[in-house]
């Protein structure tokens, strides 16, 4: 990964992982739905996750068994499978609104008071 990319990668977990709990699971989804321009390795979500690499691999798997992730040539290395989220997928993008409605919702909350 280039070293000048690291600046953007988002895991910004505090209102989805409070509502929705702190588990392997959630980190990883909402990781690749905040950084769904791009492809990710196994290796780089069990880096920016901060799951380990056999963890990731096997959700991973049963994403792609539901369609939630897609299997992609990955962006630096062709030789390495990429993952992303797929959007397409109806499970996928109600994961995503989900997400958005939980900020929204937080974000009013806290305006209110």
């Amino acid at each position: 990964m280039k070293q000048n990319k690291i600046n953007d990668i988002k895991l910004n977990t505090t209102n989805y992982i409070k509502v929705l709990g702190d588990t392997q699971f959630n980190k990883i989804i909402l990781f690749l739905i905040e950084n769904k321009r791009t492809d990710w390795s196994i290796k780089e979500i069990s880096n920016y996750c901060n799951i380990t690499e056999l963890s990731v691999n096997k959700i991973i798997n049963n994403l792609l068994n539901y369609d939630i992730v897609r299997y992609v040539k990955h962006k630096d290395n062709k030789l390495v499978n990429g993952y992303k989220i797929n959007l397409k997928n109806q499970i996928a993008f109600s994961l995503a609104e989900l997400s958005n409605s939980i900020n929204y919702y937080v974000i009013n909350k806290s305006l209110k008071k």
